[in-house]
């Protein structure tokens, strides 16, 4: 299978919604219009299932989501639409493809689908896995159905119980929509030209292995195309470039996902790896409404930028590493850093406080002075 789970373990949650009035009147069959082939008899005798044939209308997604490895967590969408096509991932993992299926094999997956409505007992709860939601809509009601992973070696309850075909019915319906077993396929699949694409940041710092590493293929520099920090959405033509770059010259990590390895030209951040991403994560609040943190003077004092603050976060680590003295003997992770930027003595300075996170509002445990060209520490001290 295109990465979906082999076995699951299902909980269902099912919410009534009716069709709009408009979905309840129209032609049945009609292409183009609410509503489809109500009413008629299927080839076991079964009755089909009435759904939206628009073109815009989602019948039916299936996103699967991997377990998080090495703090990452990737998934993958498929969406079927009222007029048959379906928009899953390509087999590279990055791009979008699209094609269409017969309005029978349309009708015929549906049936399939809203035969879970019946099937969705759940099975034992399991944790930290991946999952798999299924919605569909059809006869005026959407139905939604989680379905947590078994992780390998794990018991489940007999085939013939109620999870056991739940399980069975959910995993035959992701596995036909993966193969397109029996399905009519009548427009071949074809690449999506992404719109948007989500990539995540992981900074690589001077001494790391850089063979390999691409050179920075934006027109933008990475201090401005990462400024809000180490994941971000991309759009036009970068979002374009960045599929171009991960499909030709990318490498599969042990977590699944493709990433490459971009060369930025700064001596402090000197490459970042790139990968395809979820979504971004919310990140902490805004700390703008504190004073800047000012525990040297300089000029031109501000917040630093979510790529300063990667650039910070890596002479940071490299100076725990080395045990540097400066740190007072402090564990990076038992503080908060607030972090500013500005200039002093003529060049760029990086200003960094670290408080207790316990208590970020009782004084400064100690401040480091950084020259944000070179990355050393010019200056530290204790408390204010």
């Amino acid at each position: 299978m295109r990465g979906k789970p082999a076995v699951l373990v299902l909980t269902a949650v099912l919410t009534a919604a009716l069709l709009t009035a408009c979905a309840a009147s129209a032609v049945p069959g009609s292409a183009g219009t609410p509503g489809s082939t109500a009413g008629s008899t299927t080839a076991n005798g079964g009755v089909d299932v009435r759904f939206d044939s628009s073109p815009d209308a989602v019948v039916l997604s299936v996103v699967h989501t991997r377990a998080t490895i090495a703090g990452v967590q990737s998934s993958s969408t498929t969406t079927v639409y009222g007029d048959g096509r379906v928009v899953r991932p390509a087999d590279d993992g990055i791009r979008d493809e699209q094609l269409r299926i017969a309005p029978d094999s349309l009708q015929e997956l549906l049936n399939q689908v809203a035969k879970l409505r019946g099937a969705a007992d759940p099975g034992t709860p399991v944790t930290d896995v991946g999952y798999t939601d299924v919605t569909f809509t059809v006869d005026g009601q959407s139905t939604e159905i989680h379905s947590g992973d078994v992780p390998s070696g794990s018991m489940s309850g007999p085939d013939d119980s109620p999870a056991g075909r739940a399980r069975a019915a959910v995993t035959a319906v992701v596995e036909r929509l993966d193969t397109l077993q029996g399905l009519t396929v009548v427009e071949q699949p074809a690449l999506l030209p992404p719109r948007r694409f989500t990539i995540r940041i992981d900074p690589q710092v001077a001494g790391d292995d850089l063979d390999g590493a691409l050179d920075w293929p934006f027109d933008r520099p990475p201090a401005t195309v990462f400024a809000d920090g180490r994941c971000l959405v991309l759009s036009g033509g970068e979002a374009v470039t960045m599929v171009e770059v991960l499909v030709t010259n990318g490498a599969e990590g042990r977590d699944g996902t493709t990433s490459v390895l971009l060369r930025t030209g700064d001596p402090v951040l000197p490459a970042l790896q790139i990968r395809k991403a979820v979504g971004c994560p919310v990140g902490d609040p805004p700390i703008e409404a504190r004073p800047i943190p000012q525990p040297w003077p300089a000029t031109d004092r501000r917040w630093s930028t979510g790529y300063e603050a990667m650039a910070i976060e890596q002479v940071l680590f490299a100076a725990a590493n080395r045990s540097d003295p400066k740190l007072l003997g402090h564990d990076l992770s038992d503080l908060q850093w607030w972090k500013s930027t500005g200039t002093a003595d003529g060049r760029q300075i990086y200003d960094v406080e670290g408080v207790p996170r316990d208590r970020a509002a009782v004084g400064v445990t100690v401040a480091l002075r950084i020259d944000a060209g070179t990355g050393k520490i010019l200056a530290a001290k204790g408390g204010r």
